[in-house]
């Protein structure tokens, strides 16, 4: 849209757009720092928490061992834990419905939903997740590529997207007075670069705030921006500086924001930190391990040790005689004429003493107060540990003993909270009323796929348990998001769903499907829809089956002879002959045994049951 020129008449000096802050974030810059550099680790979180003992080292020293010092990056990896838990079941997210642009985007498809090629589950689980757990605060905007013209040629694939806010680049905001989770005013800072005028490439990193508020227009509330530098100056959307009209009157350029009739910003607040504890604990770690080292580095070696008499230190005495007892070189018979005060020692140098005397010994210092130091860290590891999942409980505020899966819900319900409105903005962009439906799965704590694979086998019997067929296809529906949303296109999972949608028979062991046939509960056609076949399999099974059955009977069945001991109608036994849909005796082919086996009327008796077979011992 081009710029709109408004005069502030009666400005008689320029604000501080830099020094305007919510009155709630304004005392949290101190936690944000200490917050963001226990998740940063490294060199940076050392040079900013690690203390200097300034009553036992000087300057030298202390540089000496901020460089053998480590970071004990403990209460990052926890949170990564309560990430990973929660994005692992982000393959169970449901999101149903909204503009094809946007079906399309979170799976990846027209540059993502970041315009960098980024799924939502990445979008949500990675950058804002991340970002949520550690700071506490995150904010999402949903943009819009600036189009050339009204129509869809012009429009193009351009499709709305989205860009994350840090908790620092969010100054100042004033809810709706009718919806708290709107905004009638918004400010907030964009990261940007300045170029090179030459080579066009960045050099340098710049501030500009962006200002967005709602205002009255003939066609009601719209949304408009207005952009400041650094130096509170008014600039275009591209950086560049207006001048002023008059010294009192100042041109502000503002920009209305398309159509758009709220600010498409998402503020998702959990009320604290995971880091909140456990930031000061992991300040404490550092400094123990750092002391500790240290101390292994420079104070742990042994050390030469000597008795020797007092008065042999008198001035009276005379020096000459101090050499009867001054070091020598065990491999040479050279003397050395040091001062006897003065003792070089080492693998290859001894020392004489007197007889009667102690032997000179080197000692150590005690492992004790090193071993009581590394017990104790790895004390404050595992607290660490648990301050992170004392804070993950206290989101709820729920004491009981399922409060940390409580607070791993309560933190899905957010991000699903935020996922419906970003839908709801991505259509107001796109002029449409149908709004994804999104749905977040509860309970994030599986994780293991054989748990995964025993839910999935635990839905399949609840399958057959139930009689509601609308139960039954959302059970279905459920089992085929565990087990191919992590491999499987969008596209093909909602195929699926689409095909449980129109199943008439839901049935979850194919074994059921056999015993219901059995007993005359189900019907061979309906049993070929329960199994997913053709309705004319049914008819073309039975003609099949019934030729078998032929074939089985003129195969094993000859005609009728005279044998001894034996009637006709036995041999005709159709159960001694493999074809049991056509025995009406099922006892026929027991009989027919047990009556050719029987010899007593024959008048050569043999046994006439047949041999061992092939694997048969003989």
């Amino acid at each position: 849209m081009p710029a709109t020129i408004v005069a502030n008449v009666g400005q008689n000096r320029r604000f501080d757009i830099t020094s305007i802050a919510h009155p709630s974030i304004k005392a949290r810059h101190v936690e944000w720092r200490k917050w963001r550099l226990t998740n940063r680790g490294g060199d940076e979180f050392i040079a900013a928490f690690l203390e200097q003992f300034s009553n036992r080292e000087d300057d030298g020293e202390f540089l000496q061992r901020k460089k053998m010092t480590y970071c004990p990056a403990f209460a990052k990896n926890s949170l990564k834990k309560v990430r990973n838990t929660i994005f692992s079941r982000a393959r169970e997210i449901i999101r149903d419905g909204g503009p094809k642009t946007y079906q399309q985007a979170i799976t990846g498809k027209l540059g993502g939903v970041d315009r960098s090629g980024s799924s939502m589950n990445y979008f949500m689980g990675v950058k804002t997740l991340d970002e949520l757990l550690k700071m506490s605060i995150v904010g999402i905007f949903v943009d819009m590529p600036r189009l050339l013209g009204p129509t869809l040629l012009e429009k193009g694939q351009a499709h709305p997207y989205c860009y994350v806010y840090q908790a620092e680049q969010i100054r100042s905001w004033t809810h709706h007075p009718e919806n708290p989770t709107e905004f009638t005013s918004l400010l907030l800072v964009d990261r940007n670069y300045t170029y090179d005028e030459l080579t066009n490439l960045p050099i340098d990193e710049c501030d500009r705030y962006r200002f967005i508020y709602l205002k009255e227009t003939p066609e009601g509330p719209r949304v408009f921006v207005k952009f400041y530098n650094e130096n509170s100056e008014v600039v275009d959307s591209f950086g560049v500086v207006q001048p002023e009209l008059y010294d009192d009157e100042l041109i502000e350029y503002e920009e209305q924001v398309g159509e758009l009739t709220k600010i498409p910003f998402v503020l998702l607040d959990i009320g604290s930190s995971l880091f909140e504890d456990a930031a000061n604990y992991q300040i404490a770690h550092l400094n123990i391990a750092s002391s500790d080292i240290w101390f292994a580095a420079r104070a742990n070696f042994p050390f030469y040790t000597e008795a020797y008499d007092p008065r042999a230190e008198s001035q009276f005495i005379r020096k000459e005689a101090e050499e009867n007892f001054d070091s020598f070189n065990r491999f040479s018979s050279t003397v050395s004429t040091t001062n006897a005060s003065e003792v070089t020692v080492g693998p290859t140098r001894g020392r004489k003493y007197p007889q009667g005397t102690e032997r000179p010994a080197f000692i150590h210092p005690s492992p004790e107060p090193l071993a009581a130091s590394m017990a104790k860290q790895d004390q404050m590891k595992e607290e660490i540990k648990e301050l992170v999942d004392l804070t993950l409980q206290s989101l709820t505020g729920t004491t009981d003993t399922e409060s940390v899966l409580s607070g791993l819900n309560y933190i899905s319900y957010i991000l699903q909270w935020a996922e419906t409105k970003i839908a709801e903005y991505w259509s107001m962009y796109e002029g449409k009323s149908d709004i994804a439906v999104i749905i977040y799965p509860e309970a994030p704590e599986i994780t293991d796929p054989v748990d995964v694979q025993t839910e999935i086998v635990n839905l399949l019997l609840l399958i057959d348990k139930t009689p509601q067929i609308s139960f039954k296809k959302a059970l279905l529906k459920k089992i085929a998001r565990l087990k191919l949303a992590v491999d499987t296109s969008p596209d093909v999972l909602i195929k699926i769903y689409s095909e449980i949608d129109a199943s008439e028979i839901i049935i979850g062991d194919p074994l059921n499907v056999m015993n219901d046939v059995n007993t005359g509960l189900l019907s061979l056609e309906s049993a070929c829809l329960a199994r997913g076949y053709p309705k004319d399999e049914a008819e073309k099974a039975a003609d099949d089956h019934a030729e078998r059955l032929k074939r089985i009977q003129d195969a094993q069945t000859p005609a009728p002879v005279d044998s001894p001991g034996v009637s006709g109608s036995l041999i005709e036994s159709a159960q001694a002959r493999g074809i049991k849909d056509k025995a009406g005796d099922p006892n026929a082919g027991k009989q027919e045994k047990s009556a050719v086996a029987d010899t007593t009327t024959m008048k050569n008796p043999e046994d006439p049951t047949r041999g061992g077979g092939k694997n048969q011992n003989v």
